[in-house]
């Protein structure tokens, strides 16, 4: 059915219709740009999870303090779940390509024939306007030539009764009368040329009304409707099964994704697990030996505000005494003690480092000075046995302090903390320079980026504390501007003899300058200034 030959009285109504569909083309192509703004970032979300979680597993095989690790990564389960990762990411994969190319080859396609349809519905309209508009001006144009011929009749009907009254009046002169019939025979053929004219118009206005019902506007219609048809019907016809296509491409990834955590799934034997942990981790040694009866004297020994040695002590007593390690505060719960022993560990371990370190630092001095002068091998080796014994409490502590803090960073939802610095034990000589052999890649979480190797600084900060004391400098010396207010998240202890500070949590501090090793100088509220950890910071 054609609009032109129908619809030909239903202009009006056809061009809101046709606006409406030009409108419901931008509609669509908002519509795709925002999924496609979804569809990316859900992408993007699915693959920065399974990222996250790979490299925690990364991280954990290469976590040489859980010695049941390897047997928990090679796990029926721990397969099955990186499966599951591999899928997440796949899937992101595939939405993130068919992001793509939804955006570039199909929203693109509908934006520019939304914006052609928008120009194609304003010229067809305003040509159907233009035709109007000329058929308006010949109907007015009729209008014109009826009252042109009414107004010649009425002045025809008066000379002609002014002439024939004087026709009959006895006294009137007969040049009047042939005035009066001369008038009246001129205002009869301006009436008849003013029918012809009128006659004329009617003709051609009728012919210029068929032609434009008939013809003209009938093929604009035709022209809307088709237009239509092609360029939203037809265009959008084959847009959506293009995406339908694309999108059922998700289909088959996501079915041998899930096909192949399914097929993991299944091999999961709560056997084979447990057998794995046993064989990985058993040692072969044999019971403890039986507890042997010593016979010994009876000796009386003094005890503790007159105690005897057989009496218990009290609860706060134990309390006191007791020996938490990092593995029994790990295995706390966090809300339940957890984070405080663990702070209070990782503080504790903190000034057992700092204090090795000032020894190691003795000890390397001396080193160095034995290197410039003669001396026996045997002070030489002794001096490199107390290094070598320095190293290696300094990377048990450090190894300790790392396993408290990746405690703390889990439970506070904060990035893995940087992997302690080392020392070289097995290789040292006098002529070692730099003991430092490995140092892991910054976190991402600067909070505890820290708490793992502090102890490293502060040895700098104390040196270079001893350096400003005998030059006099300031201790504020190369600012970094003006001071900027940071707040302490954590109590900070200062250690004896240096130039740091002591902070208990919550207070806001103004930071003077911030060195590359980490330590920042602070000045307190009441005017003192020092140096601080930045770890134990955030803007105020």
């Amino acid at each position: 059915m054609s609009f032109g030959v129908e619809l030909w009285d239903q202009v009006k109504l056809l061009e809101q219709y046709s606006h409406q569909n030009v409108q419901f083309l931008h509609e669509i192509n908002d519509f795709m740009k925002k999924r496609s703004a979804i569809e990316q970032e859900y992408a993007k979300s699915l693959d920065k999870l399974a990222k996250f979680h790979k490299e925690e597993l990364t991280r954990q095989a290469k976590d040489a303090t859980r010695s049941w690790n390897k047997a928990l990564q090679s796990g029926t389960v721990m397969q099955t779940w990186l499966q599951v990762l591999n899928q997440t990411e796949a899937v992101a994969a595939g939405h993130e390509k068919a992001t793509e190319e939804f955006d570039n080859n199909f929203r693109k396609q509908v934006k520019r024939q939304s914006e052609e349809n928008d120009k194609a519905h304003k010229k067809q309209f305003d040509d159907i306007r233009k035709a109007h508009a000329e058929l308006l001006r010949i109907q007015d144009n009729v209008v014109k030539l009826h009252e042109r011929y009414d107004t010649c009749v009425k002045s025809m009907e008066t000379a002609r009764a002014a002439y024939e009254k004087a026709n009959n009046d006895q006294n009137a002169t007969k040049k009047d009368v042939e005035r009066l019939r001369v008038e009246s025979e001129k205002r009869a053929l301006a009436t008849q040329e003013a029918r012809n004219a009128y006659t004329a118009g009617i003709e051609s206005a009728n012919a210029k009304k068929d032609q434009h019902f008939r013809e003209q506007l009938p093929a604009l219609l035709d022209a809307v409707q088709s237009s239509d048809e092609q360029n939203r019907i037809a265009f959008l016809k084959g847009m959506f099964e293009k995406w339908a296509t694309l999108f059922n491409s998700l289909t088959p990834l996501n079915e041998q994704a899930w096909s192949a955590v399914q097929q993991a799934a299944g091999c999961i034997s709560p056997t084979y697990d447990s057998n794995l942990l046993v064989k990985m981790c058993k040692t072969g040694d044999g019971y403890p030996a039986d507890f042997q009866f010593e016979a010994k004297e009876d000796v009386v020994t003094p005890t503790r505000g007159g105690m005897s040695p057989t009496s218990p002590a009290s609860g706060a007593d134990q309390a006191d005494h007791e020996e938490l390690t990092e593995d029994n505060i790990i295995n706390m719960v966090w809300k339940q003690g957890g984070k405080k022993r663990a702070h209070a560990r990782v503080k504790a371990l903190e000034r057992e480092i700092v204090d090795a370190e000032k020894k190691r630092a003795n000890v390397d001095l001396l080193l160095q000075a034995e290197k410039h002068r003669p001396t026996s091998p045997k002070a030489l080796n002794d001096i490199l046995s107390q290094l070598r014994t320095l190293h290696e409490r300094i990377n048990g502590l450090r190894q300790r302090q790392y396993h408290v803090a990746c405690y703390i960073a889990q439970n506070d939802g904060s990035g893995t903390p940087e992997t302690p610095i080392q020392y070289e034990v097995e290789n040292l000589t006098p002529d070692t320079e730099s003991p430092v052999v490995a140092k892991a890649a910054a976190v991402q979480n600067p909070r505890f980026a820290g708490l793992p190797s502090q102890s490293g600084s502060r040895v700098d900060l104390n040196q270079r504390s001893m350096s400003r004391m005998q030059t006099g400098a300031s201790i504020a010396e190369s600012p970094a501007g003006d001071a900027i207010k940071y707040k302490m998240d954590y109590d900070f202890e200062a250690n004896p003899d240096s130039q740091e500070i002591s902070v208990p949590g919550g207070t806001i501090i103004e930071v003077l300058a911030k060195q590359e090793d980490g330590w920042w100088c602070a000045r307190l509220p009441d005017g003192r200034e020092g140096y601080i950890p930045g770890t134990y910071c955030s803007p105020a």
